[in-house]
């Protein structure tokens, strides 16, 4: 009786958790809806500070990118807590009909998870891709290449997220013995750190890869520059692309990069130079 009260309590808890998700606003996740300029004078390099124009081109520039990719990675993130929710309704559902010590690999096989997560963000990564297509001036992409792309790219969100995820679940649910007692708390603990933050980070960063992976497809060869956007945290390597000036589009910036993103929350941009 101890074991169903568990069982009921977290799929309440997870219903909640569910109503809360859904009540949620058009908040930007990971990308921000207002662009500021960037504060040169916290950086401590040597270098000639940025013209007023030039600030003044980098806030448009990221303010129109914000506009563009800012409802894809809201939708984004909310897919991902959606495809989270149900994968542990899944593992809350084989912990209440599984007897003895909490088996991860039996409860809840890895593969089946990553085909949950990567056919929720499939479509919305493909739309982002296909936005920052156009972002250099490639126009509109073949459809089956934003497709194809936005497959790939989910299928190395779900594989970052569940190696994390997995660890997680597996450090709850390894002390527990034969029993399971506490299981169910376990797991609905360890996905709470999931369906906060750390989701909408994820979102963010994907989309921003999403797009900027786009934009170099569709505007390989376009001389472009490298605009910082790391919400006022040092990145040294941002810094250093930033200063390497005029690169051609698809070509690799000096501390190795394509594009960004280079790090999580990174939303650093590429944009072109047309004079």
């Amino acid at each position: 009786m101890a074991e169903a009260d568990e069982d009921v309590a977290a799929l309440a808890e997870a219903a909640a958790e569910a109503a809360a998700d859904d009540a949620e606003g058009g908040d930007d996740l990971g990308v921000k809806a207002d662009a500021e300029p960037r504060d040169e004078s916290a950086d401590e390099q040597e270098t000639e500070p940025a013209s007023p124009e030039d600030d003044s081109a980098d806030a448009l520039a990221l303010a129109q990118r914000a506009e563009l990719l800012g409802p894809v990675t809201t939708k984004l993130g909310r897919a991902l807590k959606r495809a989270l929710r149900d994968d542990q309704n899944v593992l809350l559902d084989a912990l209440r009909h599984s007897s003895g010590a909490p088996d991860l690999a039996v409860l809840l096989p890895e593969d089946q998870q990553l085909e949950r997560i990567s056919e929720a963000t499939a479509v919305l990564l493909a739309e982002a891709w296909r936005v920052g297509h156009d972002w250099l001036g490639g126009g509109a992409p073949v459809p089956e290449d934003a497709t194809k792309a936005g497959g790939r790219l989910a299928l190395e969100l779900a594989a970052e997220v569940t190696a994390l995820l997995r660890h997680r679940l597996s450090e709850a649910l390894s002390p527990l013995g034969e029993g399971a007692d506490g299981s169910a708390d376990a797991a609905g603990a360890a996905y709470r750190e999931w369906r906060g933050s750390r989701v909408e980070g994820s979102a963010g960063d994907f989309a921003t890869r999403a797009f900027c992976e786009g934009a170099i497809t569709g505007g390989a060869g376009v001389t472009v520059r490298w605009v910082v956007d790391d919400d006022g945290q040092p990145c040294p390597d941002c810094d250093d692309n930033a200063l390497a000036g005029a690169v051609a589009a698809g070509e690799e910036f000096p501390t190795g990069q394509l594009h960004p993103p280079v790090h999580p929350g990174c939303r650093c941009l590429l944009v072109a130079i047309t004079s």
